[in-house]
């Protein structure tokens, strides 16, 4: 495979592949991409979680929101409204928590490292080839499933 785009080739194993030859050929010639099922397992978990926590919110809304005062504009005083605003707040703090420290980390660390790939899309490991090349990768690991669970979150 040469790397280019093929007539029906929109996948996203055909992607990702497109994208690492277009970067790197060497590496792409045998790079496999595992893990998709997690990978998916994963997103559709963020999914219901995000959805249960917008509609508990929603349905408590009568709870917490008690101890607000009306709004003049009507739509602010919505239930769901209120709740997704709320889940935003959440979303937002929890993706921070996340991201914030592993870019203080990334920052200082090799370049290398800072622009790497994982072929396992699961949870995004140090990938098998990287640590047999640099060792002290798999010291990263944590950061890049951060990174990961952080961009699965973000859905």
């Amino acid at each position: 495979e040469d790397g280019s785009w093929q007539e029906g080739s929109f996948s996203p194993t055909a992607v990702l592949r497109l994208l690492i030859a277009q970067s790197n050929s060497a590496q792409a010639e045998n790079y496999e991409v595992v893990n998709t099922d997690i990978l998916l397992l994963n997103l559709g978990i963020w999914v219901v979680v995000w959805t249960a926590l917008f509609y508990l919110l929603s349905f408590t809304a009568h709870r917490w929101m008690r101890n607000m005062g009306q709004s003049s504009k009507a739509h602010e005083n919505d239930k769901y409204w209120c709740a997704r605003n709320v889940i935003g707040a959440v979303h937002a703090i929890f993706i921070a928590l996340i991201t914030v420290p592993v870019y203080a980390v990334f920052a200082l660390g090799p370049g290398v490292l800072r622009f790497t790939y994982s072929r396992h899309l699961g949870t995004c490991p140090v990938d098998e080839a990287l640590a047999a090349k640099l060792p002290e990768a798999a010291e990263w690991s944590l950061f890049f499933q951060g990174v990961a669970l952080a961009g699965l979150a973000f859905t």
